[in-house]
Formats: structure tokens, C-alpha cells, sequence
């Protein structure tokens, strides 16, 4: 299929150990449920698809990938005991997959192993294509301390207590015995801006393929997958032309082949802007005078501390705070609209983690 671009969301290939196929093709072993064992084959090995005579006269051999009855016992494929080491998969819901079953392979890697012989697709992938419309968020500016008081009937803070909000000023409250408190930033912004685009980067990639053997129930597929990795790499895919989503629940990984390179034609609209200030910390002190704003003080509690207790109970209060910004809230960035896309004739491959 000419040379074409992988692309793979976050996915590795550099560590893939997917191309371990199952492995000695052994007529008479048990077919169709996958009882062959872990009987792994070397990549590149001959194909195990027979010719419709062996070597020197000997007998047909069934070929287990191409629907047909190659020895003539009246068993097809997945059907035939003879086809050790391959069982029924599930075809993809969408009947528009209607290509050859992919592998993916090291692109170092020698010719095709047995169960995929094939050449299918060569060429690129793309190791890493970040959003080119990404922004980031300057310190927020403008913010306040405010927060909340109680003022409590008992010392150490026990018995009920009466919250009022708290800000720059003083504000009047019930009265008590102790006094309890919090601050924190509020308001302001951050002013957003455009993070430098990266371009994409890429690396070798290429599949191996198989036809689709028969022998199954309707909505199933013969195959030999290859061997589980333990990186949950992707194993069996399935084809279909353009770059189209991967909604199958067994066939769910997506990776896309590009016949040419890939032109980045990714733009982006409109500014950055972020979302309101959180978190951040204050620091300074809770002032309550007895009476009113004006009266004596009677207490003094720092940010941070749990209580403040009085010299003795009073009828009425009033409550400062004294604060300042110690560290200004995060915002969070949102980024610019994206149109177009990584663009050129493709293919896409929805392939399940492991069979």
C-alpha cells in the first residue's frame, strides 16, 4: 500500500513487543478457542498459508486465513482441528472495516511472521502532534483577602458561634468569649496567552496482514493474534479508508495511516483567557474590640490559628481583618479553538489492547 504515517495518540511503538506471534503452525493440534499454547514464532518466519500440495506429493495442508477448505476435509479454517493456535474473534460492529486484519510491527523488524505475512502499511507515525492552540496563565492580579469569623459563646472556641463575612474594614459583631477565623484570595484574574506551537515529530512505524478466515459463527473472524504484551499495546486491528473514530468497545485503540506526509494544516481562533483565581493563602491578623469598631481590642488572632480567646466575655464586637496576598490563586487557561487537522489521504485502524 505505497509508504503511509502512524498515528497513535501517546502510544510507543519504540518498546512494542506485540509482533511476538503464536507461534508453530502444527497440523492435528486443536482449533478454533486459541488451545495451542503460547507457541510463539520469530517475526519474518514463512507464511503458514500452504500451497494446495506439499512439497514432494504429500497432502494438502489447510491454510487457516483464507475461507477456504485447503485439504478437503470439509473444515474451514477456525473449523479445521488442523488450524492449531487460531480461534474466533469479533469482527468490528462497524461493518464499514471491511480490510485485512493489521498488525503492528517494528519498522526494524525483517519481513512479516507466519500469522500475518502480508506487507500492509509503511511509513511514519506520528510520535507526537500537540494541540498548536494551547495557552497558559500570568499570576492573578487584583485579588483580596476575605473569609468568615465566629465569634463563640465559651472560651477555647466551645459553645455556639455567630459567622459574619470579614474584608478589608471592620465589621460589627455578636458577642463572646473566643473568636475563630479564616481568609482566603478572592477576585482578580490572569491575564492568558499563547503558548509557542510545537510542530509534530515522527518516527518509523509499518504493519503486517492477514486475510480474514472463516470456519466462525456470523460476526466472527479467524485469526491468530499475537502473543499478549505486557504493555497493552495494540494487537489485531481492523481497516477502513479516511480518518474516521474507533466507537468499537473491543476495537477501541485508534491508529492512523497516511499514504503521503501528513501536511499540518492545524489553525487557531479567537484569544486565551482563564478561568477565575483558586486557591492561593493570606496572611495577616483577626482584630476583635469590645463593643464596637471603635472600641478596645480584646483579642487578636493570626491567620492559621484555630482560636483566640478574650480577657472576659463581652456584649457586642467588632471584627478587622488585617491581610495581605502571601500566594495568589492558579487559574486555569482555556485554549483556543483548533480547525484543521494533520491532513493527506488516510486510513484509519481501530484495534483492540489484547484478544
Amino acid at each position: 500500500m505505497g509508504r503511509g504515517h502512524l498515528l497513535i495518540g501517546a502510544l510507543s511503538l519504540a518498546t512494542m513487543g506485540c509482533f511476538d506471534e503464536l507461534g508453530p503452525y502444527e497440523p492435528g493440534a486443536s482449533a478454533g478457542s486459541g488451545a495451542g499454547g503460547d507457541d510463539r514464532d520469530p517475526p519474518g518466519g514463512a507464511s503458514v498459508a500452504a500451497t494446495a500440495t506439499g512439497s514432494g506429493g504429500e497432502a494438502p495442508i489447510e491454510a487457516c486465513s483464507n475461507g477456504l477448505d485447503d485439504d478437503g476435509d470439509g473444515k474451514i479454517d477456525c473449523g479445521d482441528e488442523d488450524c492449531g493456535g487460531y480461534y474466533c474473534i469479533p469482527l468490528p460492529v462497524d461493518a464499514a472495516f471491511t480490510g485485512a486484519l493489521h498488525v503492528l510491527a517494528p519498522a526494524d523488524a525483517p519481513g512479516c511472521g507466519p500469522a500475518f505475512p502480508d506487507a500492509g502499511l509503511e511509513g511514519v507515525r506520528v510520535v507526537d502532534a500537540p494541540s498548536p492552540c494551547g495557552c497558559t496563565c500570568g499570576d492573578a492580579t487584583g485579588q483580596a483577602c476575605t473569609g468568615a469569623a465566629s465569634i463563640h459563646a465559651g472560651p477555647s472556641c466551645s459553645g455556639g458561634g455567630t459567622s459574619v463575612a470579614i474584608g478589608p474594614g471592620c465589621v460589627a459583631a455578636a458577642g463572646g468569649q473566643s473568636v475563630s477565623a479564616f481568609a482566603a484570595p478572592s477576585g482578580g484574574a490572569c491575564a492568558g496567552s499563547p503558548i509557542a506551537a510545537v510542530p509534530p515529530t515522527f518516527a518509523p512505524a509499518r504493519t503486517c496482514s492477514a486475510g480474514r478466515g472463516g470456519g466462525c459463527e456470523p460476526g466472527f473472524v479467524c485469526a491468530r493474534p499475537p502473543a499478549p504484551d505486557t504493555d497493552g499495546a495494540p494487537s489485531v486491528c481492523f481497516e477502513r479508508a479516511g480518518d474516521e473514530a474507533c466507537d468499537d468497545a473491543v476495537y477501541a485503540t485508534k491508529v492512523l495511516v497516511f499514504d503521503d506526509t501528513p501536511v499540518d494544516n492545524r489553525t487557531c481562533s479567537g484569544t486565551c483567557s482563564c478561568e477565575p483565581p483558586e486557591g492561593g493563602a493570606c496572611t495577616g491578623t483577626v482584630t476583635v474590640e469590645d463593643g464596637s469598631c471603635a472600641g478596645a481590642a480584646v483579642g487578636t488572632l493570626s491567620l492559621g490559628q484555630a482560636c483566640a480567646g478574650f480577657a472576659g466575655p463581652v456584649a457586642s464586637t467588632g471584627i478587622t481583618l488585617t491581610a495581605t496576598v502571601a500566594s495568589p490563586g492558579v487559574c486555569t487557561p482555556n485554549p483556543r479553538a483548533e480547525q484543521g487537522s494533520l491532513e493527506g489521504s488516510a486510513h484509519t485502524l481501530c484495534c483492540a489492547e489484547g484478544l
